[in-house]
């Protein structure tokens, strides 16, 4: 049995290390420029983008999940804070986030992977997040 190719590689990179309310990172925006090398090496179509607000992420979700088709290989990478709520359920968060994170204006992780999977897409998605406790 052999696997369907690909048809194309699409990757939305986000880094978000200049908080407006919660401790500044250093290294998202170092960590974009480098995969985002590495990828255009390897012929994906990258959407790099660093310091993103609530809106702002939404939009380029929005405009991610749109490339991808039926067999295309989506990369999706976050290099920021991130927060699980009770029941430990992951979220991402904007640079425009609270200092007590209102999960309302973070991203659910595995929403973003489920809906990467209902484009019937080949997903990839790699998290470097430092927790907010």
């Amino acid at each position: 049995m052999s696997l369907p190719i690909a048809h194309d590689k699409v990757a939305l990179l986000i880094g978000n290390g200049c908080y407006d309310h919660l401790n500044p990172l250093h290294s998202p925006e170092n960590d974009i420029q480098q995969l985002s090398a590495v990828l255009k090496d390897l012929d994906f179509k990258v959407f790099a983008l660093v310091d993103l607000t609530y809106s702002e992420m939404q939009s380029a979700l929005t405009l991610f999940y749109r490339s991808l088709v039926i067999n295309t290989y989506g990369l999706f990478y976050f290099s920021g804070h991130g927060v699980n709520d009770t029941s430990q359920n992951s979220y991402i968060a904007p640079v425009d986030c609270p200092r007590t994170p209102n999960l309302d204006l973070c991203f659910h992780l595995p929403g973003i992977i489920n809906r990467m999977n209902a484009q019937k897409c080949r997903p990839l998605c790699v998290i470097d997040a430092c927790r907010i406790v």
